[in-house]
């Protein structure tokens, strides 16, 4: 009971904290809002710097004595951090918004907007109006020495979405030469580089993506862009680990996820944007109306917390009660868990033990009868417990079929009828015995991210792993890793 009131505590003085800010803001002039959230852009806070821009930009937009180069250049690098942050239709929607007052006023910014534009079009598929923005950038009056770099770069973009994609290639790769003619800040350099070794990549040309990444992690890393060299640690991660390089790999793959969480900071940005996708559009009503509202909102806060507290105190027993009888079950569950790691741990030595002393019958390309699917199926699990392939995102039934130089129709039936599953559910399975074999023996892993974790093993998507992981183990992957950091801890 005494962590649950402290637990509510905690939580009224974050509230409360948190409205004092926002009251703290409000309390700041427009220019003030754009002058701080320009400094927060120079020191690369890009949260900060949103938050301010969109208190200026909610505060200044229909006021006809607003200045508007500072309203262009702040929907601009509003559209920026959202491309950042891969929000291509709220980055669209700001540049957009940038571009209309540029015309508006004849702005010199418009081309620098259109470049921008030119690319997150693309990036939505939207062709029409990606071509409309070529169009007006080919026809601008005035373009600068940067203009043949950013004109490649955009062509770039629209042939990777909607034409050739080896054109696309030579514009990035023209792009590269433009930066070095135009005598233009190495960091330029990084789209080009971090392009080609998606596109590279892709295609499994391995060698030249590789090639490209460490050009790219080189200029993130001399230039100190923070988000481009999180960006090139996941590219190396990747690539060394398809080269089967596992020390480079684990090396960048360490990197990434201690840079990734501090520099990006995703889960701070989706909060701030939450908060501000229903914000009203009048300020001057709102100007008019804040200090009644803030009050009103203050008094339903206080009236709110007190139900709650007083719903708390009538309930706090039950909830206890339940806790407890619902921790224990838990713990039941991952002690079993924990079981399992260690018998998996031991059949895997065993395994080991039977691969030495039997020599590999790896010879026939097409299994031809039941006794030798047997054989394959028992091939596919010493596979999969013996090497760490199932965790490339990238892997598949053909991977594993050329691993075990078979072709996909048989593995694939030795699969189903021999091991009672399908290909999916195989690698599920693996996957989830590396995560929990992890977090149970290897401290470092309490410290990381859900998203972490389940890129570690395979998966691009954080809640695809949490769903399975529950359903193997009976417990959410946050759940055994509190778990497994108290036995840690209990242990120490």
């Amino acid at each position: 009971m005494e962590k649950l009131f402290f637990t509510i505590l905690l939580l009224v003085m974050a509230v409360f904290a948190s409205e004092a800010q926002q009251i703290t803001m409000d309390h700041f002039s427009p220019e003030e809002h754009y002058q701080e959230g320009m400094k927060a852009l120079n020191r690369n806070e890009q949260i900060t710097a949103m938050r301010y821009l969109l208190q200026y930009v909610h505060e200044q937009e229909g006021n006809p004595n607003s200045d508007p180069e500072k309203l262009i250049i702040a929907n601009k690098r509003l559209g920026n951090i959202f491309l950042f942050y891969y929000d291509y239709a709220s980055a669209y929607r700001y540049y957009e918004k940038s571009y209309k007052l540029a015309c508006d006023k004849d702005s010199p910014l418009q081309l620098g907007i259109l470049y921008n534009l030119g690319v997150v079009c693309s990036l939505l598929h939207k062709q029409e109006e990606a071509q409309r923005c070529d169009s007006l950038i080919r026809t601008y009056p005035t373009p600068g020495p940067s203009h043949q770099y950013y004109m490649c770069i955009e062509k770039a973009f629209y042939e990777k979405s909607f034409g050739k994609e080896q054109k696309g290639i030579d514009n990035l790769k023209q792009a590269i030469k433009e930066v070095k003619k135009a005598d233009l800040d190495p960091r330029h350099l990084s789209t080009p580089f971090s392009e080609l070794t998606e596109i590279y990549q892709g295609n499994g040309e391995i060698d030249s993506a590789l090639h490209y990444a460490r050009l790219y992690y080189n200029i993130s890393r001399e230039g100190e862009v923070n988000n481009m060299l999180v960006d090139s640690h996941r590219y190396l991660m990747q690539l060394y680990t398809l080269k089967k390089q596992y020390d480079s790999a684990a090396y960048h793959q360490n990197m990434y996820l201690t840079l990734s969480d501090s520099l990006m900071k995703t889960s701070v940005f989706i909060e701030t944007t939450n908060n501000w996708n229903d914000m009203p559009h009048e300020a001057s009503t709102q100007k008019i109306h804040g200090l009644e509202d803030t009050i009103s909102l203050q008094k339903a806060m206080l009236w709110g917390f007190g139900m709650l507290i007083i719903m708390i105190v009538v309930v706090g027993f039950i909830i206890y009660r339940n806790q407890l009888s619902l921790r224990k079950k838990d713990r039941e569950i991952y002690e079993r868990n924990k079981e399992l790691v260690d018998l998996e741990r031991r059949h895997e030595s065993e395994e080991k033990r039977a691969d030495h002393d039997q020599e590999s019958t790896n010879t026939e390309d097409v299994p031809k009868n039941d006794e030798a699917l047997a054989g394959l199926s028992q091939r596919i699990v010493r596979l999969m417990e013996n090497t760490e392939e199932y965790c490339n995102p990238e892997f598949s039934l053909q991977m594993l079929a050329q691993l075990l130089n078979s072709n996909t129709k048989y593995v694939s039936q030795a699969i189903n009828d021999y091991l009672g599953q399908n290909f999916r559910g195989l690698v599920n399975e693996y996957r989830v015995k590396k995560a929990r074999q992890r977090l149970t023996e290897n401290p470092t892993y309490a410290n990381f991210t859900i998203q972490a974790i389940a890129e570690s093993v395979g998966y691009k998507s954080a809640a695809n792993f949490i769903a399975v992981f529950k359903k193997i183990t009976g417990l959410t992957p946050a759940h055994y890793q509190k778990m497994a950091k108290e036995d840690t801890a209990a242990k120490s």
